[in-house]
C-alpha cells in the first residue's frame, strides 16, 4: 500500500494540480483498511503534463482521458465524470492527508451513489456513518 503512495510520489507532480480520488480518500480517513492495489488520481495543468510523458491516454467509458502507469497500479485521469464537480473544483477543494491531496468525502459519496456497484454500497455506508459521527451542530447565532 505504501508502495502507490511512494511511486506517487517519484511523479513528481505538483500537489496542487491532482488530487486522489476513488476509495483514496476512504482510507485517508481510515474507513478502509486497504485500497483495490491502485490510486485512481484526477489531474490538471502541469500534473497532467507530466502524466502523458508516460504514454497516451485512453478514452473511459464517460469519455475521461486515463493514463495507466506501474502496470495500472496508479491511474491518471484528466477529469472524473462520475461527478458534477469539474476538475479543478475536485483538486481545489482536496484535503491533505499524510503530505497527499485526496478528494473529499462528500466528492466520494456522490460519486459512489451515482455508480451503486457492490462495493459503492458498503462504502456509502461507511460514509454516512463516518458523517454522522462527524457531525457538529452550529452553536445558534443570536441577532444583536
Amino acid at each position: 500500500m505504501i508502495e502507490l503512495f511512494t511511486q506517487l510520489d517519484s511523479l513528481n507532480m505538483p500537489k496542487s494540480d491532482y488530487a486522489i480520488t476513488g476509495s483514496g480518500p476512504l482510507f485517508a480517513h481510515g474507513l478502509i483498511s486497504s485500497l483495490d492495489n491502485d490510486l485512481d488520481v484526477v489531474a490538471r495543468n502541469d500534473a497532467w503534463k507530466i502524466a502523458l510523458t508516460f504514454g497516451n491516454p485512453k478514452s473511459g467509458d464517460l469519455g475521461d482521458l486515463i493514463i495507466d502507469i506501474f502496470d495500472g497500479r496508479i491511474q491518471i485521469f484528466n477529469r472524473w465524470s462520475f461527478v458534477d464537480e469539474s476538475t479543478d473544483e475536485i483538486i481545489d477543494n482536496a484535503e491533505t492527508h499524510n503530505g497527499h491531496p485526496f478528494a473529499t468525502i462528500d466528492h466520494v459519496l456522490a460519486f459512489k451513489k451515482k455508480l451503486k456497484r457492490e462495493k459503492d454500497l458498503h462504502h456509502i455506508k461507511l460514509i454516512e456513518d463516518f458523517q454522522k459521527a462527524h457531525e457538529h451542530i452550529a452553536p445558534e447565532h443570536v441577532n444583536t
